[in-house]
């Protein structure tokens, strides 16, 4: 069976190998496998990201990622079924936030967004943490941190 996390193309409906944490509240949630900080643009601490386009038992009702301090043990597999939905940008809402000036991790984010611009992602493979970016309105998309890049020259745009 696949991994969902390395294939930049998923069909609806067919069922991969997709990454999961369990929280100490025995509660299990589909990931990323990339485990990390994002000290360039915010204080949070390590974490995952959800990986929200795999079917679920129960709604999520919170942000888009889980603290390493909430997960019991490391990451592993399971079988997940592929319902095709990805979450909308977070650009328009970090430029809100930006704009207002009360928050700071929304300006970095932005700056450091703007860093990324030019570099390579050959294949699709997201430059900032590796993750495969997935085609999206004819262009590539980074899952967790919203990165864009084009499809033919393979740089962030």
């Amino acid at each position: 069976m696949e991994k969902a996390h390395k294939l930049a193309e998923l069909i609806p409906g067919k069922y991969y190998l997709v990454a999961h944490v369990k929280a100490f509240n025995g509660d299990e949630f589909a990931v990323f496998p990339n485990k990390h900080e994002d000290k360039e643009f915010s204080p949070v601490g390590t974490h995952y990201h959800f990986d929200m386009r795999f079917e679920r038992k129960k709604p999520l009702d919170t942000t888009q990622i889980i603290l390493d301090e909430a997960v019991i043990g490391e990451s592993y597999l399971r079988k997940r079924k592929f319902i095709g939905r990805m979450p909308g940008s977070i650009i328009p809402e970090v430029n809100k936030k930006a704009a207002s000036g009360k928050s700071s991790s929304a300006v970095k984010y932005l700056a450091w967004r703007e860093k990324m611009k030019g570099k390579k992602c050959p294949g699709g493979k997201c430059p900032h943490r590796g993750q495969q970016m997935i085609k999206k309105n004819g262009k590539w998309l980074c899952p967790m941190h919203h990165l864009e890049g084009d499809i033919k020259k393979n740089v962030i745009i």
